[in-house]
């Protein structure tokens, strides 16, 4: 449709809606000689007459009438249009999916990201918990928009970039006469019935280097796959202490855990993912952001 088309339709919408050419006029910043000819080339498109002049003003015909409900759903549809691009623009409306591995989505983002969701209950929001192996693979076949890992993606087809560096931090039993210290050291946990996370987590074989270091060989009692698993042996009695990514403690709310930095300090890189090929939604950036803000939040005391 030509834009001259358009602009007669919406002088006959404003007159129908307004009652008067003045009125159009006025309501489309133009004069009233415009409106007229706008009227007067809509009803030579037309073919039949849209008003009949009476009095100086303009009676509509019944078949303007039949007309108008057609035009007020065009622009009706055209508002729902500009309705979207605001909705859009403003990141109320869309979809977003994130794949994250389970420290992180157990706990820390949906803290960080439901306060965003239930203010835009039009986005719909898909998270994926998987392994740091396996989170590119999500990117790179289009299932999520981002990806979380504590591996760098190197496919070319996706981009990598350092996001977080998160600090692994001491979880001891509130009870524990650690639990008084500032903090915890390697040569504190000498002797100690430990939890270990899985030998397949990237950070076991970085906590077995520092241990290594200080010359202490920590006595491994149990070993677990997540961190939540071993904070909940520690709340229960099932060893001294567990050395988990700071990102766990956000979630944690058991009185009978408390969580100490850790001495060497360990920290932990989390790598952020997405395709080469797209550039990533507005609103998917917007909630990444978010992810970010608590990740640092939730990282700052131990830092």
């Amino acid at each position: 449709m030509s834009r001259a088309a358009i602009r007669q339709i919406e002088a006959f919408n404003a007159v129908m809606e307004l009652g008067s050419v003045t009125r159009a006029g006025e309501a489309m910043y133009v004069s009233q000689p415009a409106v007229s000819k706008l009227i007067k080339a809509f009803e030579a498109r037309c073919g039949f007459p849209l008003f009949l002049r009476r009095g100086g003003r303009l009676v509509p015909t019944r078949e303007a009438r039949q007309v108008f409900v057609e035009t007020q759903r065009l622009f009706s549809g055209a508002d729902r249009v500009f309705d979207t691009v605001q909705a859009v623009r403003d990141r109320r409306r869309g979809e977003v999916s994130i794949a994250a591995f389970a420290a992180l989505s157990s706990h820390l983002i949906p803290a960080a990201v439901s306060p965003f969701l239930a203010e835009r209950p039009d986005v719909r929001f898909s998270l994926f918990t998987r392994t740091s192996n396996s989170v590119p693979e999500m990117v790179q076949t289009h299932r999520a928009d981002y990806g979380l890992s504590l591996l760098p993606a190197t496919h070319p087809t996706l981009l990598c970039q350092e996001f977080v560096r998160m600090t692994m931090v001491c979880a001891l039993p509130a009870e524990s006469a650690l639990a008084a210290r500032e903090r915890v050291t390697a040569r504190d946990l000498q002797g100690l019935p430990l939890i270990a996370l899985g030998r397949d987590d990237r950070s076991r074989p970085i906590i077995d280097e520092v241990f290594h270091r200080e010359g202490v060989a920590p006595r491994t009692q149990i070993e677990v796959q997540i961190a939540e698993t071993a904070c909940a042996f520690v709340a229960n009695g099932g060893g001294a202490a567990a050395i988990i990514p700071s990102a766990i403690c956000l979630g944690q709310h058991d009185p009978r855990v408390v969580f100490r930095p850790f001495a060497p300090r360990i920290d932990m890189t989390i790598w952020l993912v997405h395709s080469a090929a797209e550039t990533p939604s507005r609103l998917s950036t917007a909630v990444v952001e978010r992810i970010r803000e608590t990740l640092e939040e939730a990282n700052s005391p131990f830092a």
